[in-house]
């Protein structure tokens, strides 16, 4: 790293505390990343044809009893 990088690095450390190394410029991979192949990596959209066809339900879609509705003007 530069002098300015650890520059940068020493001044993190220092408003932020203790900064885990992987958040750093040049720090250890993170073990948990590592561990799970499936963290970072992009996933098929199982969801993908509901929404397509219209069939998929939304959360503003879910009916609730004694549900209240307000609005402020």
């Amino acid at each position: 790293m530069s002098k300015l990088q650890n520059a940068l690095v020493g001044g993190v450390r220092t408003v932020l505390g203790r900064v885990p190394a992987s958040w750093l410029p040049g720090g250890t991979p993170d073990p948990i990343i590592e561990k799970r192949a499936t963290l970072g990596t992009q996933q098929p959209r199982v969801d993908g044809p509901d929404k397509v066809r219209g069939a998929a339900r939304f959360a503003a879609e879910v009916p609730m009893e004694n549900l209240l509705h307000a609005a402020f003007v």
